[in-house]
């Protein structure tokens, strides 16, 4: 988990809460305030302990004897950045990132309404009714869809683990408007 061994810890999950920070979270586990001052320290130029947003999960990785020892705090900033606080005597901090997988798909769907509502539709992401719009923003007037007109979109999506953290770029698109096809791939300008 995290990039650590969990074979002799054990792994716990909670939730920061609204006006909790850092000391009050230590406390919590058993950590002193003359431990929990030196973490501190510590941790301001790696990351600063001012930023934990409430509603962000954090992990407390404990020995599993009988003591529950706190040995880790990881502190996920976003779904794809975290801080490991090790709570040994070495008070080591450190920001690491999950590794990102991408995969390549494609939808596709015909123009009933909106481009938008036929994305929410089709359980695409509307995220993508934007992009479009940008790519084809000198061809095709999207306040003047018709009805049967119809997209289909080959694109990224990124995943932190297994988690949807976001999509990748758009790699192909066709746009059929007015009966007419209109198609983008993405290229890198200058090679």
């Amino acid at each position: 988990v995290y990039g650590l061994s969990t074979d002799t810890l054990n792994v716990e999950k909670y939730s920061i809460k609204n006006n909790q920070n850092l000391s009050d979270i230590l406390f919590e586990h058993g950590i002193d305030y003359p431990m929990i001052d030196q973490i501190s320290k510590k941790s301001r130029a790696i990351y600063d302990v001012r930023n934990m947003r409430a509603g962000n999960p954090y992990f407390i990785l404990s020995s599993v004897d009988s003591l529950h020892s706190p040995k880790y705090l990881v502190y996920d900033r976003n779904p794809i950045d975290f801080v490991v606080f090790s709570l040994t005597d070495s008070f080591n901090i450190y920001l690491q990132s999950k590794s990102i997988t991408v995969d390549t798909v494609q939808t596709s769907g015909v123009i009933d309404g909106s481009l938008w509502l036929t994305m929410l539709e089709n359980d695409d992401d509307t995220n993508l009714a934007i992009e479009l719009s940008e790519i084809y923003a000198w061809t095709i007037d999207f306040f003047g869809l018709y009805r049967n007109d119809s997209y289909k979109i080959v694109y990224e999506k990124m995943y932190a683990d297994t988690q949807f953290v976001g999509n990748g770029n758009i790699i192909a698109a066709s746009f059929n408007h007015l009966n007419n096809d209109y198609y983008a791939f993405q290229f890198e300008q200058d090679s």
